[in-house]
């Protein structure tokens, strides 16, 4: 990455894919810190510090989660880059509020956190696949708009 940033990412319903796909570009090592499959409740819970509260009251696939998830990769990556997925791939899960398709993911940059509610249809590899390509442009999307305002 031509910014010079550090990413990492903790990533659920993603299962890792945004972390192979910033990975498979020759010379990853520059931007790339890591990131945390965190499919579980309990990993989300013990590694990336999301709270126990924060699980109960609004489930894990919600934008309170995945913040938490978010503020966890800066915490333990020390990256400039959190990026963060939780959702339901499907087929089966999701609820009336949060339907199979429904995915929220946030990503961090210089203190500010973006949150989206994302929803797809299709089967579980499409929805893994079209989260994964909307938080790839977001990334470039916010990187490039931060650093337009802080050259103005």
């Amino acid at each position: 990455m031509k910014y010079g940033l550090k990413i990492g990412t903790a990533e659920s319903c993603t299962g890792g894919m945004i972390g192979n796909m910033l990975a498979s570009i020759a010379g990853a090592s520059r931007y790339y810190a890591g990131s945390i499959v965190s499919y579980s409740e309990d990993v989300k819970q013990s590694i990336l510090g999301v709270h126990e509260d924060t699980l109960a009251r609004y489930t894990a696939v919600s934008s309170q989660v995945a913040e938490e998830m978010a503020k966890g990769v800066f915490k333990l990556l020390r990256t400039d880059v959190a990026i963060s997925t939780t959702g339901y791939a499907g087929p089966s899960g999701g609820t009336e509020v949060n339907p199979v398709g429904t995915v929220y993911s946030t990503i961090g940059l210089n203190g500010k956190l973006y949150t989206y509610r994302l929803s797809f249809t299709g089967s579980r590899q499409h929805i893994i696949e079209e989260t994964t390509i909307f938080i790839l442009r977001k990334i470039i999307e916010i990187i490039r708009n931060q650093l337009k305002q802080s050259a103005q």
